[in-house]
């Protein structure tokens, strides 16, 4: 005999339906009446589905403050892209054009700077100059200390 499978509410192999006094059921319907108490007060009744859309939207704390100089932000909001505290903040465009500039520059004189420096020799070249010096020393000892003839 095949296994039957229990299913919610007691009842196997039926689909849920609800009723008017099924708690799962509807509790208002999309055209019943429903007061809507609005901001200033005044009260409204008006079908559930325009109750929905009378609710105001949630509106913002403040303006935007700059992450780099404090300032307030009026118009277009930048989200900064530096390293450190202000990174993924709101910035104004031109904090943070400055703040790639300095970046850039920092780049350029590490690049400038390593390239005045002479590039640093491997261990192995290192090892092999220091070992033809020590046999230049050597020769010159052994011949200083060879009698003149």
């Amino acid at each position: 005999m095949a296994s039957e499978i229990p299913v919610r509410g007691g009842r196997k192999g039926q689909q849920h339906r609800a009723t008017p006094d099924d708690l799962r059921s509807y509790a208002v319907s999309p055209v019943s009446p429903v007061t809507v108490t609005r901001a200033d007060g005044s009260v409204e009744a008006r079908a559930a589905k325009m109750a929905r859309k009378a609710t105001p939207a949630p509106r913002r704390r403040g303006p935007a403050v700059c992450a780099m100089c404090g300032d307030p932000i009026e118009g277009k909001v930048w989200v900064s892209r530096k390293q450190g505290p202000s990174r993924g903040k709101p910035v104004h465009p031109d904090c943070e054009k400055k703040a790639q500039a300095v970046t850039t520059a920092r780049r350029e004189a590490k690049q400038k700077e390593r390239a005045a420096k002479p590039e640093r020799l491997s261990l192995v070249e290192e090892n092999r100059r220091l070992f033809a010096q020590q046999d230049r020393i050597r020769e010159l000892r052994r011949k200083q200390s060879q009698p003149e003839k």
